[in-house]
């Protein structure tokens, strides 16, 4: 698959997870942040400079080229650092942002970063000042949940997943109360013989169960998508 997949990229890393069994809520929203932010610089809402903020200090975000990032590394003396990274948002997203076409968590993922310019006085800044932006503010956490939000209803609207394994877990919570009934009853010889094993694979099944499943055809059409690509 080649071209864009029908779903946001936030969603399409959502699928990605959920199809490759990924664990941890940490790589699931590293993963949605980091495509979501790539492809506002494909769509010119944003733009990633390499160096840290000072570099860009009273420059024009609109006008930043290359020739103008050699100049300013110049002046400083110290050139791009190479562990920093300085995010500018385009005018565009003030003046035309119907144009750009964003998805719902896309807009939000925007908007925090509009809400970080605003509190810094500034539409150029680096990571470090991102962070900045957000340390100590006690509302802050309602925008990061705002992102949150849009990115799992709008994976949820897609229709693409639903709910499975409920035999399977029914099947091993039921084992393990066998296996504890077992124990309580029986003999060291059946504890150790029988009881361990049962609840042995009781929890391999209650483990191992998937949750989520795709729907047929559009759950498989959008993961297929998403996997070729």
């Amino acid at each position: 698959w080649r071209d864009p997949p029908d779903l946001s990229p936030a969603s399409a890393a959502s699928m990605l997870v959920m199809v490759n069994g990924e664990k941890g809520k940490a790589s699931l929203q590293n993963r949605q942040m980091s495509s979501t932010v790539l492809s506002l610089v494909s769509k010119g809402a944003i733009s990633l400079l390499p160096g840290s903020d000072r570099l860009y200090r009273g420059l024009d975000p609109g006008r930043i080229d290359a020739s103008t990032i050699v100049r300013s590394a110049a002046r400083s003396g110290t050139g791009a650092s190479r562990d920093a990274m300085t995010m500018a948002i385009m005018p565009v997203c003030r003046d035309n942002r119907e144009s750009l076409a964003l998805s719902q968590s896309e807009d939000a993922v925007l908007r925090l970063l509009e809400t970080a310019a605003g509190r810094l006085g500034t539409s150029v800044f680096d990571f470090a000042s991102l962070r900045r932006a957000f340390k100590g503010w006690k509302d802050g956490y309602k925008v990061s949940e705002d992102v949150s939000d849009a990115m799992a209803n709008e994976f949820a609207l897609l229709g693409a997943t639903r709910s499975i394994g409920g035999g399977a877990v029914l099947c091993g919570v039921l084992g393990v109360a066998c296996a504890v009934a077992l124990a309580m009853q029986g003999s060291l010889a059946v504890v150790v013989s029988l009881a361990a094993s049962v609840l042995f694979l009781s929890l391999c099944v209650i483990a191992t169960s998937r949750t989520k499943g795709l729907t047929v055809p559009e759950g498989q059409r959008l993961a297929g998508q998403v996997l070729g690509l």
